[in-house]
């Protein structure tokens, strides 16, 4: 078959989204030629708005309206798609009349990492995975932008995020802020705090941080909301590492090779931890863990059990090679 026109649905949050790029990695190598469009929910549209591969960009809102979903379904029939991919198994690939559909069910290892379950969809349909890789492209914009934020940082310094979707995969703020001052004080590392700023609801990266700030004694820098997902793949790019909570850092790290020290109470790293060469995963092992539920009976203890010096120890073993 000629391959002209292809479709890949992807997912709708920034992290679980970044780890479907080696699929669209993969795709491009395979079908060099063709064009390849997306569809991407509204968070992580900045992900492909500068990847050069990709021909346009198609945002999906579940929120919005029945005539707008409409319209869609009908600007996509006319692009006569031969291949489409739904790593989002909907019925889009039916309702486009897509010539190759990607399977609806599959046999996927559940205990594979969600990089590997996503390559899976598009193996089975006899596309080399071999090489694909998870990609970013940012533009000499985005370069700019980061390196103006660098200027005020002087020496080498390391990426925290504090923040996650879910509370209950949020460590401590005073264990973050204990981390980050003997990170400053012991190793002689700038801090570079990271998040989105959103609405100041309870669970708002903003109040996260805020409250690490707070209860440090040092002085970090506050990025939070300076960046868009392509802009914080550059300043992670930079530092000596990054430590995180569970969240799309972690995935944005993975992206560009970073060490990861990723910190893992109830979702389970095997499916979602860090890919990065020399990361480190800190996790204590419970009887209820991981529990991949939204509400803990045990007041978050997979979380607190976590010390800060089990923290320290793992940031010392891996900036000790680049200090």
């Amino acid at each position: 078959m000629n391959t002209k026109r292809i479709l890949v649905i992807t997912l709708s949050n920034i992290g679980d989204v970044i780890l479907t790029t080696s699929v669209i990695d993969a795709i491009i190598d395979e079908f060099p030629g063709a064009e390849l469009d997306i569809i991407v929910g509204p968070k992580a549209k900045d992900i492909f708005e500068k990847h050069k591969n990709i021909h346009t960009i198609y945002v999906y809102d579940k929120h919005t309206n029945s005539m707008e979903k409409l319209k869609l379904i009908k600007e996509l029939c006319s692009k006569h798609y031969d291949i489409a991919v739904d790593l989002k198994h909907t019925v889009i690939p039916y309702l486009v009349g897509a010539k190759v559909k990607s399977p609806a069910f599959g046999r996927i290892k559940k205990d594979l990492h969600k990089k590997y379950q996503h390559l899976s969809v598009i193996k089975s349909m006899g596309i080399n995975t071999e090489n694909a890789k998870l990609n970013i492209q940012v533009s000499q914009k985005d370069r700019e932008r980061v390196s103006d934020y660098l200027k005020q940082i002087k020496g080498k310094f390391i990426v925290v995020s504090c923040g996650a979707k879910s509370h209950t995969k949020r460590w401590p703020t005073s264990y973050f802020a204990a981390l980050c001052d003997k990170i400053k004080n012991d190793l002689g590392c700038e801090v570079v705090l990271v998040g989105k700023e959103e609405e100041m609801s309870p669970d708002s990266d903003r109040i996260v941080i805020d409250e690490v700030k707070q209860k440090m004694k040092a002085k970090a820098h506050d990025f939070i909301g300076m960046t868009n997902v392509r802009e914080l793949s550059v300043l992670i790019k930079e530092s000596l590492l990054l430590i995180t909570n569970d969240s799309a850092p972690l995935h944005v790290a993975s992206a560009v090779n970073i060490p990861t020290i990723a910190i893992f109470g109830p979702t389970d790293e095997k499916k979602y931890g860090p890919l990065a060469d020399r990361s480190i995963v800190l996790r204590k092992k419970l009887k209820c863990t991981p529990c991949e539920k939204a509400q803990c009976e045990y007041n978050y203890e997979c979380m607190r059990k976590i010390t800060v010096d089990d923290a320290f120890k793992a940031v010392k073993e891996i900036v000790k090679q680049k200090i």
